[in-house]
């Protein structure tokens, strides 16, 4: 009886060490906020994925000026607020010049900074300028080719 009862006790031990385990991989980081950077057709490389610290509120320029990437806006103005014309240097087009059919996407998922999730993606539906994120969410920038829409983190790419 006793060896029983050491036994459940062990197994159910092993057992819940692995759920926190498993609940400690999957949680969103909660002092940072996710960027997700997919250069789609212009580049080979695979998308990039980094946390950025962020111990309260943080506007998306405001983050975005606080990473190494190196990103040109075009200001709409009024509610629309700044968009997104290249990073690093790509495309290798001016702001003045794009034609907007191929352009980067800025998407956002709030309360999960799991980069390796695929859901809760929302493509933003204003200017970069708007954009308040709180730790634990996360930023993702798409280059959209000719409007095709492409969310972070789709395997449908």
């Amino acid at each position: 009886m006793k060896r029983n009862i050491i036994i459940a006790s062990v197994i159910t031990a092993f057992i819940l060490s692995i759920v926190w385990i498993k609940a400690e991989a999957t949680a969103p980081l909660q002092s940072c906020v996710g960027v997700y950077l997919d250069y789609g057709v212009l580049s080979k490389s695979t998308p990039d994925k980094e946390c950025f610290v962020a111990g309260k509120k943080i506007n998306a320029l405001t983050l975005l000026s606080k990473t190494p990437l190196k990103i040109e806006y075009i200001d709409f103005g009024g509610d629309l607020g700044k968009a997104v014309c290249t990073v690093n240097k790509l495309p290798k087009i001016s702001c003045a010049n794009m034609d907007w059919k191929s352009y980067w996407g800025v998407f956002v998922k709030h309360g999960s900074n799991d980069l390796n999730v695929s859901s809760h993606w929302n493509m933003a539906q204003t200017g970069l300028s708007f954009i308040e994120l709180q730790p634990g969410d996360s930023l993702g920038l798409v280059y959209l080719y000719k409007g095709k829409v492409r969310y972070p983190d789709d395997s449908n790419n």
